[in-house]
């Protein structure tokens, strides 16, 4: 576990000297893993607003049954596959496309995301569970600062600063040429919704308002991104495009431990997308000619996106 103080005031990393503070805790599970992230940000900065004209409604979306497991080819025991989380309010689905094993694998990823660092943020949108959130906490405890003394309070979530970690990877590996096993975090975004640590401090009476996460997996992450990018690929027939099957599956699947290869943090600016929540786009990377699926969840705040690498089409090549 790696615990990383930073104030809302200065996102370098140096000491605290502002009344607001957020302590972040992050799990690091197997792979090549930087040993800290880099500093957190309460905004991310250089959002730019894009237009939202040419992307598609994904409640409209409506693909038809697979017939067969898509990660395994299984043809039995098939169950309907939720391209982005039903936890997420994922409403593309692929009928008949999942197995039992394999649907447990990518679930278990899923679950250590919903049920951990994104929880907060899905109670306050009031996004969807088949549990209808059944003994969900809709308050937000954190630790306060007053005369250097540390207490515990809570709040309504509407009233709360919830914070939305993001890992920050490099690029895949596949396009860098680097080497290396699990995935390589280079930092941490943090997406706030809600009024900021100063605004609480200020109403609460306090010095300093003190925020800890949920334990993070990125790996876990990762995978999750990844295996959004190829049922998408699967459902849009990109996957048809390549030779074979692609070489990011077994690691989706937690059968390699080089994910970090195929899914990593696209650069640029980050794009906002008003009315959006979450977007993913299939296209032609021109520099690698690789088929790369673009994932980003969250898009309306303007959140990272992540590049899932799929392979090489054959009109380019081996």
């Amino acid at each position: 576990m790696m615990t990383h103080d930073v104030c809302a005031e200065d996102p370098t990393g140096q000491p605290c000297r502002g009344p607001s503070q957020l302590k972040m805790a992050m799990t690091v599970i197997h792979g090549d893993v930087c040993e800290s992230p880099e500093a957190i940000a309460l905004e991310t900065p250089n959002v730019v607003v894009m237009p939202t004209t040419g992307i598609r409604d994904m409640a409209r979306i409506q693909y038809p049954a697979a017939g067969r497991c898509i990660y395994c080819g299984k043809e039995q025991d098939l169950r309907r596959e939720h391209i982005i989380p039903f936890g997420l309010n994922g409403t593309m689905v692929i009928p008949q496309a999942s197995c039992r094993e394999c649907a447990r694998k990518t679930g278990a990823c899923e679950t250590k995301v919903l049920r951990g660092p994104m929880r907060n943020m899905r109670l306050l949108r009031r996004f969807r569970s088949r549990s209808q959130h059944e003994g969900a906490s809709f308050v937000h405890r954190f630790q306060v600062v007053k005369d250097g003394a540390r207490s515990v309070v809570e709040l309504p979530l509407e009233e709360a600063p919830i914070l939305l970690y993001f890992p920050i990877f490099s690029l895949p590996r596949i396009l860098t040429g680097q080497v290396g096993s699990g995935a390589t975090m280079i930092g941490v975004a943090a997406m706030l919704t809600g009024p900021t640590p100063d605004d609480v401090a200020w109403h609460l009476g306090v010095d300093g308002v003190i925020d800890e996460s949920e334990p993070y997996d990125p790996i876990a992450f990762a995978r999750m991104i990844g295996k959004i990018g190829f049922a998408t690929a699967f459902a849009e027939g990109a996957l048809a495009m390549i030779d074979g099957p692609t070489p990011v599956l077994p690691a989706i699947l937690g059968d390699a431990d080089n994910i970090g290869r195929w899914v990593g943090t696209m650069t640029g600016l980050y794009k906002k997308y008003p009315g959006v929540v979450h977007r993913v786009a299939v296209h032609l990377d021109s520099a690698s000619g690789l088929l790369v699926v673009e994932v980003q969840l969250f898009a309306d705040s303007g959140a990272p996106s992540y590049g899932v690498v799929l392979g090489k089409p054959r009109s380019h090549g081996k």
